[in-house]
């Protein structure tokens, strides 16, 4: 378990330690302040609640379960219980007591809360998160994602299948599509990973305006995606599912390993290209840029 506990330790913001055990594990160089920076704060937040919330934003709730698990075994959360370094590094400790409990019974309920965790809070979010950093990441952070999902695939096969999806899982399921034309529900909708199926992030936006052809907006990831399109509309509709569908791809990578939570992120992305190339066919000929657009007063959608 040492090697999960180097592994949630090093996205630590880097510094003597840190350094050591990239080493330790044999990363390719040593992570540097700057490249932290721009993965874990400006691109992807370590924090597994905005990849499984409805709006892509921090949730406490979220939080407070995570938190939970903390308490069950007596000890004391830390203040980001939803950190993947703290998730990973709980996790190992978990492992740990299971192997020296004695008594029966106890062993029998940290193997539960161990498979709880892996299932539900880890590996819920995971695949789709390092594959996001596989694509974006500096040498040294894909290294360490690769390394990270090698050993959370180790875990899945050793602790065996989940009795069921989870339950928050089925509620993003359940919830309503954005309504047509309405492009700030939209982007609350493609802002939340778990309910849209795909990942985004600032890097994409620029991406984006670079196959449009158009200035890159700045700002937060949700007011640079609904700024874009409501000035490249048809244009950003089919970038979009075009990416709904390279999502789709990944996410069934996983089918085999992962078969129920691979479904869900699958089938996620599959609506959300279904959905854009929806509101692409409604458009109007004489306006091909231009849908209706938000009307004033309407409240902004969290934008991260």
């Amino acid at each position: 378990m040492e090697l999960l506990r180097a592994l949630g330790a090093v996205i630590e913001k880097p510094d003597t330690a840190v350094t050591r055990l990239a080493a330790m594990i044999e990363l390719p160089a040593r992570p540097t302040a700057t490249e932290h920076a721009l993965l874990f704060e400006a691109q992807l937040p370590p924090h597994a609640s905005r990849y499984l919330s409805a709006d892509g934003a921090r949730v406490d709730a979220i939080c407070e379960r995570m938190a939970s698990y903390w308490r069950a075994t007596g000890a004391t959360p830390p203040a980001e219980p939803d950190h993947l370094g703290h998730l990973v590094t709980f996790y190992a400790d978990l492992v740990d007591m299971q192997t020296g409990e004695t008594d029966e019974a106890r062993r029998h309920a940290v193997g539960r809360l161990r498979k709880t965790v892996l299932w539900e809070h880890l590996l819920t979010w995971l695949p789709a998160y390092l594959t996001k950093v596989d694509l974006i990441a500096p040498r040294v952070y894909r290294r360490w994602s690769q390394l990270l999902w090698q050993a959370a695939t180790r875990e899945a096969w050793t602790v065996g299948p989940p009795n069921a999806v989870p339950g928050f899982l089925a509620e993003l399921n359940a919830l309503a599509d954005p309504p047509q034309g309405d492009i700030r529900a939209l982007v609350a909708h493609l802002c939340a990973p778990a309910r849209s199926g795909l990942i985004l992030v600032p890097v994409d936006v620029r991406r984006a305006a670079d196959a449009l052809q158009t200035a890159s907006p700045q700002g937060p990831l949700g007011e640079a995606l609904r700024a874009l399109l409501e000035r490249r509309t048809a244009g950003m509709l089919e970038w979009l599912a075009t990416e709904a569908r390279r999502w789709e791809t990944r996410h069934e990578r996983n089918r085999d390993l992962l078969p129920a939570l691979s479904d869900h992120w699958t089938r996620r992305a599959r609506a959300t290209r279904t959905l854009l190339h929806g509101w692409a066919r409604t458009l109007s000929p004489a306006h091909p840029e231009r849908p209706h657009v938000d009307t004033p007063g309407q409240p902004a959608a969290h934008a991260h």
